[in-house]
């Protein structure tokens, strides 16, 4: 009788989860929308026939299969050794008209609602830059330099941040589905109000990070260090 008593209750939070998440789902799917509204200069639709496959549902369809995958690499994954963080250092003065490429540097430069498609930014260097409201899809920025970037309300879908430097960057309000932090350094940055769908950070910094008023789904915060990150108000959901 004890065992069955102590099963409803974990039934009943198991099915309170999934309606959740079902929730979680909509309101990330309604973000993409109207984001994706926004960029195209049109009105968000209203209703449909329902024929139409959901971009954010079609990635959260996926993350099982990632976190499965996830899981075979863990073991590879913990064998490396992070690289010690050394001194900053670069040459060579900002060109904010260079366009996108390995080691490019945009540091402070004005990329406010740049749309970064299929880009390779990788080791750039992006100190203070503005990413404000940007769109950027399917691009590299792995290693890249990006101390107190702004992305703010910025859009950010399969991007590769891995090793990436992003201490005191801004994320308020983004939106980030499928992206690779493993090995980055987001030590202070601010997540607050961020959506964060299907992120994988193994041995991520997020030391006194701010993580207020975000929604994190399917994400994957193995070996991460969490220390002092603020989660208040925050909606945790199927993160490992």
């Amino acid at each position: 009788e004890g065992d069955q008593a102590q099963e409803e209750p974990a039934e009943e939070e198991a099915s309170e989860a999934r309606i959740r998440a079902d929730e979680l789902i909509a309101q990330a799917e309604e973000t993409y929308q109207r984001r994706a509204a926004e960029r195209e200069g049109r009105p968000p639709e209203e209703g449909g026939d329902g024929t139409a496959e959901s971009p954010v549902s079609s990635l959260l369809q996926q993350a099982q299969q990632m976190i499965s995958q996830v899981t075979a690499d863990d073991t590879a994954d913990t064998a490396v050794e992070e690289e010690p963080v050394e001194q900053e250092s670069w040459s060579g003065k900002p060109d904010c008209d260079a366009p996108p490429a390995p080691m490019v540097n945009w540091s402070r430069c004005d990329m406010s609602g740049i749309e970064l498609i299929g880009v390779d930014l990788s080791d750039a260097i992006l100190v203070e830059t503005n990413f404000s409201g940007a769109y950027i899809s399917d691009t590299d920025l792995s290693g890249a330099v990006m101390q107190q970037a702004n992305f703010s309300g910025a859009e950010l879908q399969n991007v590769i941040m891995q090793k990436s430097k992003l201490v005191k960057a801004d994320f308020t309000d983004a939106l980030i589905i499928f992206a690779d932090l493993s090995f980055a350094n987001a030590n202070w940055a601010n997540f607050d109000g961020a959506d964060l769908l299907v992120l994988r950070a193994l041995h991520t910094n997020f030391v006194e990070a701010q993580m207020t008023n975000t929604l994190f789904f399917y994400n994957d915060f193995t070996f991460a260090n969490l220390v002092g990150a603020d989660f208040t108000g925050s909606v945790p959901r199927f993160n490992f």
